[in-house]
């Protein structure tokens, strides 16, 4: 069997001898649930809606899922005016923990008052936010391999064959964002146990204010986790994701 889910917010009841281009004078939708396009064009009752408008509906519709029914354009008689104005309030979630940065990644593009930055259906289903733990630890070990090979090439080049990375700056640009914003930040995040190790590695020191850096320190750990010291509930530390995996504050 088949399920089909229609929004007769987009239908509109025609007469007898009413054609549907003279019927609709108004935007299409259910109010405060429409798209900021729709509502700031005088002219959009008479143009088709677009994949890009349904995107903007379904990230409401997840956040409302997420948060039992707010709504991000805020409370039924605001909503309209904070969507046009492009004022969405998703405070709702940090109540998510780990989990907000993905989440507000995938539903503010989702949301976007430009409807050319909002993603298409394939790019939500790939988003790291449904990503397993797993997954994401796996992806950060595969980037900082690929950063360390364009960190050797700089090294290794001459002054004729000069090579200068475009990727790394683009990787360090929310440094602050990413390490806390303080001198060794990320660092001092860690337990001791972790700190121990990173320290012991004589081929390689760590910069605390690098997001290079501290893909690395994971990638280590990840690959060098059961040669460590057998942590102690003193240690305070515990499996791979307590320190620097998935799950690490």
């Amino acid at each position: 069997p088949r399920v089909l889910i229609s929004n007769f917010g987009l239908c509109k009841k025609l007469g007898d001898k009413s054609s549907f281009g003279a019927t609709t004078t108004h935007a299409v939708g259910t109010s405060g649930w429409r798209a900021p396009e729709l509502l700031v064009d005088e002219d959009s009752a008479s143009k088709p809606i677009f994949p890009s408008q349904h995107l903007l509906l379904l990230g409401c519709v997840f956040y409302c899922i997420l948060f039992r029914g707010k709504h991000p354009p805020g409370t039924r008689w605001h909503r309209e005016f904070n969507i046009i104005n492009n004022n969405p309030d998703l405070s709702h979630l940090a109540l998510l923990g780990l989990a907000e940065h993905e989440a507000k990644d995938l539903i503010s593009s989702m949301i976007s008052h430009d409807p050319r930055k909002r993603p298409d259906a394939t790019k939500v289903l790939i988003h790291p936010f449904f990503w397993s733990a797993e997954k994401q630890l796996t992806f950060l070990l595969d980037v900082s391999d690929r950063f360390e090979v364009e960190k050797d090439k700089e090294k290794a080049t001459s002054p004729e064959g000069w090579y200068k990375s475009p990727f790394i700056p683009l990787l360090e640009r929310n440094t602050r964002e990413v390490c806390g914003g303080g001198a060794g930040e990320w660092m001092k995040r860690l337990d001791r146990l972790s700190l121990a190790e990173l320290a012991s590695n004589k081929r390689r020191g760590y910069d605390g204010e690098k997001v290079l850096d501290l893909l690395r320190a994971i990638r280590n750990k990840k690959h060098h986790y059961q040669g460590m010291k057998r942590p102690t509930s003193r240690d305070g530390s515990g499996g791979v994701s307590a320190g620097l995996g998935p799950g690490a504050q």
